[in-house]
């Protein structure tokens, strides 16, 4: 049986062929290199956050109740200023319709950790602030990590308070009503973006609210310094 032959292509083919396949095998560096970097994405779509860091903050609290003593009715009112260090955590959610314009749904929650309200005969600690509002996170330049941030929303605080002095010949009654108000902040902050989308960077904030309850009224301000991380 005679050998089998194999067919072989013209030389001019083969060669042909064999630079078509170099030129697009050294064409794929390029097709992938020629996607932008996520960083010169401009930044529109899904938007999430999420924030935490030490907070400073000042501000002064009124009361004002009326304890019987010795069978009198006798109305007390206290005013004092209080100030402490503590920690803030935020978080939001929402949408960027235009390039670098996010608007969000932002909860907030700030927790002192030192210091306290010094009232006549009763020590007011405060222990949280939270509030619930919107956001509005602005890139200036949309491919730029610099943006602007400012909000507002419904804010309430929890405190406790513990009396230290007693007045004939019964212990004076702060009832502590949890107070609501406004809370409104504006910041600056710094982001950096990996190609996912995923982006970090610090965040400096301040902030101001006005509570008040049946029974006094408490304003506060304070800075935050917190490093946030999300998706945009």
């Amino acid at each position: 049986m005679p050998p089998t032959v194999q067919p072989k292509l013209p030389l001019p083919l083969a060669v042909t062929l064999a630079v078509l396949v170099a030129t697009a095998l050294s064409a794929l560096p390029c097709v992938a290199s020629a996607a932008p970097p996520r960083s010169a994405v401009p930044r529109k779509g899904l938007f999430l956050r999420a924030a935490i860091g030490p907070d400073v903050m000042s501000g002064k609290v009124s009361f004002s109740t009326t304890t019987a003593v010795s069978g009198t009715p006798t109305l007390y009112s206290y005013e004092a200023g209080f100030n402490g260090v503590g920690a803030d955590v935020d978080l939001a959610a929402g949408w960027a319709p235009l390039d670098g314009l996010a608007i969000a749904v932002e909860g907030r929650a700030i927790l002192q950790m030192t210091g306290s309200a010094k009232l006549p005969h009763t020590t007011l600690s405060y222990l949280s602030l939270q509030s619930l509002g919107g956001l509005v996170q602005y890139y200036p330049f949309s491919t730029g990590p610099v943006h602007v941030d400012f909000g507002a929303g419904y804010a309430r605080t929890e405190y406790a308070s513990e009396e230290h002095a007693v007045l004939s010949p019964r212990t004076i009654a702060l009832h502590a009503d949890d107070m609501s108000g406004l809370l409104a902040h504006a910041g600056i902050g710094y982001d950096w973006r990996a190609r996912t989308g995923f982006q970090v960077g610090p965040l400096l904030d301040v902030w101001e609210t006005r509570l008040s309850s049946n029974d006094g009224r408490t304003t506060a301000r304070g800075v935050s310094l917190l490093i946030s991380a999300g998706w945009l």
